[in-house]
């Protein structure tokens, strides 16, 4: 049995961030596994694409993984004509953190050791000294602490009737598993499902390689905005932030209409977007998911101007259409799929044919227990529980994870995205280099506490 006292279970930004972290706030001996079932740390789903047109969304002066380095990704972008204002692919930023983890396990302090151990976990038990780490195949990692890096769930099947499409090979219910978009026909029409940032990239990767032309449908039609360059300064958020979503919805809308920029007003309240969420009535954290999410989202989660530029392109051409609409249900033909579509606001039932179908609703709100079977196993013991508004899971202030009891756990924690339901904002790399460096400093501080008592001195 290979001892550990810290596990962290996934290798994407998340885990990499809070491996990275540990590794160099170390002052004494420890030992941090990080395990991670593809063996590439750092890139994970957001930064495992090798397509060269999926860029990051925020300009590369904001994208530092270091909370008190603002400059270290520009640094080690090592080129001379980088400016923070450039919005650079997305496999280079996987790129970087990775080079973070191995420069944080070089430089450690004397007796801190990193252990990357490629596996995938299917079990996390409670012991009496914190837990033990199974994994397919039977091995097993005893730790004092646990942390789920699990990143977003991917996103569910369309709620239609006729679901027997969901196992045709023409239907992509996951976008970003490896060569998932290869079994779509080269030609004919293909309904993309969802109009944001995931839909972006994937008429993007698609119209490269001839296929089309394509329909994206979401329940509002919305494209994300687009980023400026220079970006505004963000506007000053109010002293008095209003605590219901009437106010808050009144007070961004009158900014706006002041002449205020739009993205600046957005993000002048990024800084209180978690205490403004932690303070809204239980009832307009629902009504905010159901009415306003989709023009936060469209205005929070935004494209480069480059892209902008290129599905303006799409749309003029006739290549892509963005369309208020929902699928009421599909049949399976041999040439692709029958659909019924209903348009936002009309009753008028609309039959439409597509060779391919590719869910792009982007990443889920819920973690499936039918799909991890970690947290299955958590759900069911009563280790863990559901998060506040049906999102992600249930945590204190520390990113320890709560029981179903409504106790923090000593040893288990999370970090980014199943954080959702008591953060809001939590799955962006400013929030996660944050979140990664104070839960390096618990653990940290909870082991120091552990290894005294150990020795008799506290």
């Amino acid at each position: 049995m290979i001892q550990r006292p810290v596990v962290i279970i996934g290798g994407g930004a998340a885990g990499t961030l809070v491996a990275a972290q540990l590794l160099r706030e170390a002052q004494g001996p420890i030992a941090v596994a990080l395990v991670e079932r593809a063996g590439r740390a750092g890139h994970g789903v957001a930064y495992g694409t090798v397509d060269e047109e999926h860029l990051l969304n925020v300009p590369a002066g904001r994208m530092s993984a270091l909370p008190d380095e603002p400059d270290h990704f520009l640094r080690w972008l090592d080129d001379p004509t980088a400016t923070p204002r450039d919005f650079v692919p997305r496999r280079r930023y996987g790129d970087y953190l990775r080079d973070l983890l191995d420069a944080s396990a070089r430089a450690a302090a004397p007796g801190v050791v990193l252990q990357r151990i490629r596996a995938e976990v299917v079990d996390v038990r409670p012991t009496a000294t914190g837990a033990v780490v199974v994994c397919l195949g039977g091995e097993r990692i005893e730790a004092r602490h646990v942390v789920l890096a699990i990143g977003n769930p991917r996103a569910a099947d369309p709620p239609v009737r006729g679901l027997s499409f969901v196992d045709d090979p023409r239907y992509v219910r996951d976008p970003w598993r490896p060569g998932a978009l290869d079994h779509l026909p080269r030609r004919g029409p293909v309904l993309l499902i969802g109009a944001g940032l995931t839909m972006v990239d994937v008429a993007l990767t698609l119209a490269r390689r001839g296929a089309g032309p394509f329909t994206a449908i979401s329940r509002r039609g919305l494209l994300p905005g687009a980023h400026t360059v220079p970006a505004a300064p963000p506007a000053g958020a109010p002293v008095d932030l209003p605590r219901s979503l009437r106010p808050l919805v009144r007070a961004v809308r009158t900014a706006i209409a002041a002449g205020r920029e739009w993205r600046a007003v957005i993000d002048g309240l990024r800084p209180v977007t978690q205490e403004i969420w932690r303070a809204l009535p239980e009832g307009d954290k629902r009504r905010f998911l159901r009415h306003v999410r989709p023009y936060w989202d469209r205005a929070r989660h935004r494209m480069a101007p480059q892209i902008a530029a290129r599905i303006q392109s799409l749309c003029e051409s006739g290549v892509l259409r963005v369309r208020a609409a929902r699928m009421i249900d599909v049949v399976v033909g041999e040439a692709g799929f029958r659909t019924t579509l209903r348009a936002r606001g009309s009753a008028q039932l609309e039959r439409r044919e597509f060779a391919g179908i590719v869910n792009c609703t982007g990443p889920g709100d819920t973690v499936p227990a039918s799909e991890d079977p970690v947290v299955a196993g958590l759900l069911r013991n009563g280790i863990i529980r559901p998060g506040p508004s049906g999102l992600g899971l249930d945590t204190a202030d520390d990113g320890a994870l709560v029981s179903a009891a409504g106790l923090p756990s000593a040893w288990l924690f999370t970090i980014g995205p199943p954080r959702k339901g008591n953060l809001w904002e939590t799955t962006a790399i400013p929030e996660l280099r944050e979140q990664a460096r104070a839960l390096a400093e618990r653990i940290h501080w909870a082991g120091a506490a552990w290894r005294k008592n150990a020795a008799g001195l506290v």
